[in-house]
């Protein structure tokens, strides 16, 4: 085999230079070029492996490169844009939890007491096995509580169970219109 001049095909050793990204199918991956010495018809490889970072030292002959393909020097920027904010978005939603402790109020449509912020986040999610009886006085915002401990659960996915016990007079309308609200989340 000779080396065939199409200009998506081959390379010639003068393209060999470091840090080139090369495929073909000497190599099981894509090969970062460390080093390329040309001796006479022969170029000495070394370079690493992009998945594994095994190292490869190989001579190559002018029939080994004409089958090697040499990846572009940058990255097309022709995307769609649209997926790739989502794409972004889902990452940034994915990691927000990790380093912000309050990351559910960014989210919650509440107006919270610093008493309220601090059953949730310096009691109840700090303990191994979070399994807690949430009473308190009437007005103490409980609701507000057990929302914000919800979400958290479900962000952090450790919400496989919740039982929501009510008492009779819990039944008002203003009332049970935040534990449905709380509930639509959950599920």
């Amino acid at each position: 085999m000779t080396a065939q001049t199409e200009p998506d095909k081959g390379i010639t050793p003068d393209q060999l230079r470091s840090n080139a990204i090369v495929t073909g199918t000497i190599f099981p991956e894509a090969v970062q070029v460390i080093t390329a010495t040309p001796m006479g018809s022969l170029v000495k490889l070394f370079g690493k492996g992009l998945r594994s970072n095994q190292v490869y030292d190989y001579f190559l002959g002018a029939e080994q490169l004409a089958q090697w393909q040499l990846s572009p020097e940058t990255e097309s920027y022709d995307g769609d844009p649209l997926k790739f904010r989502l794409g972004v978005e889902a990452l940034r939603w994915g990691l927000a939890h990790e380093y912000d402790p309050y990351f559910s109020l960014a989210i919650a449509c509440v107006d919270t007491l610093p008493h309220q912020l601090e059953a949730v986040y310096d009691y109840f999610l700090k303990l191994p096995r979070i399994r807690f009886l949430l009473a308190d006085d009437p007005g103490a915002g409980k609701t507000i509580m057990t929302g914000l401990l919800l979400k958290e659960f479900k962000i952090r996915g450790l919400a496989k169970r919740t039982l929501i016990v009510a008492l009779g007079l819990f039944h008002s309308p203003i009332r049970i219109s935040k534990v449905k609200a709380i509930t639509v989340f959950v599920k």
